[in-house]
């Protein structure tokens, strides 16, 4: 049975919650909203909402850096535009894109965007391709020694590298997040019955379903704790898993898409 809400992550009972280690990202969360308003919402750890963007034209991948800044995927406009997250100051980094998806960070704030009608992730600095395939990268997001981790939801697998080794299968990979332990969470974009693998650290790590049962699961995200958030598009909803794969209604929001937390200022 799902929670009404969690109110205030740090409050939960000790079953609930991990031990905090540290982890780059912590709250608030950002997310991408499918409802049309060109919304990007600020959720904070006691579950409170702020419209923290408006107007955007199909507002998709998020990301966060290490100075302070959000990264968001306009769709609508083919473009990547950076946002000073204290004063909302925009700059847009890249037009033109090809039906951009995903957006991603590593270690060294190097930025890269997914172009699923490009088949490719472009390196931002420099407008080079970073990697290209035969298929469309649905999701991607950088291991270990940013290792990069992929996802392609027409081929159902994840690519583990750029040299492909090795292949794991996932059903339709939507969204993709790590861990403090460098583990990946990979979220499934089914309709129903939707699921959350977890994948490594190391590339020969075995899969696990940490949570199945989902409606219309798509973006995954991990606090610096280690709490384990999705969103459920289908029920406008971003829940929490526990680690004995319970789930726990966080709060209510109009089919949530992408999400991102914040990354802990260098």
């Amino acid at each position: 049975m799902f929670l009404s809400v969690i109110a205030g992550c740090g409050k939960r009972p000790a079953e609930l919650l991990r031990l905090q280690q540290a982890y780059p990202e912590d709250f608030p969360i950002y997310a991408t909203v499918g409802d049309g308003t060109g919304r990007v919402w600020q959720i904070a750890r006691d579950g409170t909402k702020t419209e923290f963007l408006t107007g955007l034209n199909e507002p998709q991948g998020l990301a966060t850096d290490g100075k302070g800044n959000l990264y968001v995927v306009e769709q609508g406009n083919s473009r990547l535009l950076r946002y000073d997250i204290a004063t909302k100051a925009q700059t847009v980094l890249a037009t033109g894109l090809s039906v951009p998806t995903a957006v991603a960070v590593d270690s060294k704030g190097e930025v890269y965007v997914a172009e699923e009608g490009a088949n490719r992730i472009k390196k931002i600095s420099d407008s080079s391709t970073y990697a290209s395939f035969s298929s469309a990268a649905s999701a991607f997001t950088f291991g270990l020694g940013d290792q990069p981790v992929i996802g392609f939801f027409n081929l159902n697998l994840v690519q583990w590298g750029l040299d492909r080794t090795p292949d794991i299968s996932v059903l339709k990979p939507i969204s993709m997040t790590k861990d403090v332990l460098g583990r990946i969470y990979v979220s499934e974009g089914t309709d129903t019955n939707s699921r959350v693998i977890r994948l490594g650290p190391a590339s020969s790590d075995a899969p696990e379903v940490i949570v199945n049962g989902l409606n219309g699961a798509f973006g995954v995200i991990t606090d610096r704790s280690g709490n384990v958030f999705v969103a459920e598009t289908a029920e406008s909803r971003i829940v929490y898993v526990t680690q004995n794969s319970q789930l726990y209604k966080f709060v209510d929001l109009t089919a949530p898409l992408y999400m991102t937390m914040t990354r802990i200022l260098e």
